[in-house]
């Protein structure tokens, strides 16, 4: 229930709704409980969505620290802290930091995970976020086609994740200056996600403001 709240992105309600579970998980289960570890990565995501990148840091950290002492350094449930971090430290605008830390990480995974799990994948695609941060959007275009590859295979082609890939490949073009194949690759994601998601999902919504930006450079 609360995760389909903030996947409609409702995330303040969704942030406050995770926030009662988390009081009560700890009251019923215990801090460290693996139920409750879960709730409290699942609450530093809301906090990020609603870019409020500090604290979800923080908050990622002590859920690090926590899972690294119930599950070790090397379980997914760690790595997968690790990644989301990161991913954070990208928004706060240290790009070099978060890419150092999710080669890290993918060194990791792939001898605990196969090559294709999905927490690899959304690592790569982080890592290339952290990339096209540091300004060097060819590289991180060439990491997203294979991450897009990847998960279409895995996934499926209307997979909200595939779609997430999607459209930091958009961008990842237009700041090459290739914005005609930037506007085509976004248009056709629009009309999938429109049909797949529906017109006022929050991606949808993304999509859609995205391309009107690039249309309108263009014009």
């Amino acid at each position: 229930m609360l995760r389909s709240v903030g996947e409609r992105g409702r995330h303040a309600e969704a942030e406050a709704g995770y926030r009662d579970l988390l009081r009560t998980r700890i009251r019923v289960l215990g801090p460290e409980h693996p139920y409750t570890l879960m709730t409290y990565n699942n609450l530093a995501l809301q906090i990020a969505y609603q870019g409020r990148f500090a604290e979800a840091e923080w908050t990622f950290n002590e859920l690090l620290e926590a899972r690294v002492r119930v599950f070790g350094s090397h379980h997914p449930y760690t790595l997968q802290a690790r990644s989301n971090r990161a991913s954070v430290v990208t928004q706060l605008g240290r790009g070099a930091e978060a890419e150092a830390e999710l080669r890290s990480v993918l060194a990791i995974e792939r001898q605990v995970l196969r090559t294709d799990h999905v927490n690899v994948l959304d690592a790569r695609y982080e890592l290339a976020q952290a990339i096209a941060a540091q300004g060097r959007h060819q590289e991180a275009e060439a990491e997203l086609r294979e991450v897009i590859e990847a998960e279409r295979r895995v996934l499926g082609v209307e997979h909200h994740l595939v779609g997430d890939a999607r459209l930091a490949l958009g961008q990842a073009l237009a700041r090459q200056g290739r914005h005609e194949e930037a506007v085509v690759e976004l248009r056709a994601l629009l009309e999938l996600q429109t049909r797949v998601l529906g017109p006022t999902a929050p991606r949808t919504a993304a999509t859609r403001e995205c391309l009107a930006a690039m249309e309108a450079r263009g014009a």
